[in-house]
């Protein structure tokens, strides 16, 4: 009978290994642990404990909801599928050990946060689709070297691994894990 799980939910359940849904409810599911809604087109939360270094998320799926994969630890590789078009706020913050993933040519929005605190994120590519990324969406990320935007991209792009608005106007990310010791800021920006 539960109708509404908001985002949040499960902040700070640090042993949640698996999430279980009772088969007769008729909002929510869960497949191999994970907490979906009923449809599948939204991943709600993947359970902050479980001991998996990788996972896929289906397809079918078009958002990674609010706080869906924060704190998971354990995930070293995400595998998104290319049905994706929302990454949430906070959706991976403080994945920790979280090395690849992949944002799929479908991906329209990343929102706040997003991948705030992927501590061992290296690169990032931002496919041409993408129309709005949120403030501090790779905040601390603290060896991320490289993002880089598809060249058909009309509202953002990439010189030498640093994150542009596409008319050059503001410098949005400068990657911290970057060994430069000064950098030169375009002219115009």
């Amino acid at each position: 009978s539960l109708v509404f799980i908001g985002p949040y939910s499960f902040l700070g359940c640090s042993n949640l290994h698996t999430i279980v849904v009772d088969s007769n409810n008729e909002h929510y599911k869960s497949v191999d642990g994970v907490l979906f809604s009923s449809d599948m087109s939204s991943l709600m939360q993947y359970p902050i404990a479980n001991e998996r270094t990788t996972f896929e998320v289906p397809s079918g799926v078009t958002a990674i909801e609010s706080g869906a994969f924060r704190n998971c630890a354990k995930l070293i590789k995400i595998i998104l599928p290319s049905t994706l078009q929302f990454i949430r706020s906070f959706a991976f913050y403080e994945c920790t050990n979280l090395m690849i993933i992949n944002i799929p040519d479908s991906v329209e929005i990343i929102e706040m946060g997003a991948f705030g605190v992927c501590t061992n994120l290296i690169t990032i590519s931002i496919p041409s689709n993408v129309r709005l990324i949120g403030e501090l969406a790779f905040t601390q990320c603290l060896h991320l070297q490289s993002i880089n935007v598809e060249s058909a991209n009309s509202n953002y792009k990439s010189i030498d691994g640093l994150l542009f608005s596409a008319d050059m106007a503001q410098l949005i990310q400068y990657p911290l894990g970057r060994q430069n010791s000064t950098y030169l800021i375009p002219y115009g920006v």
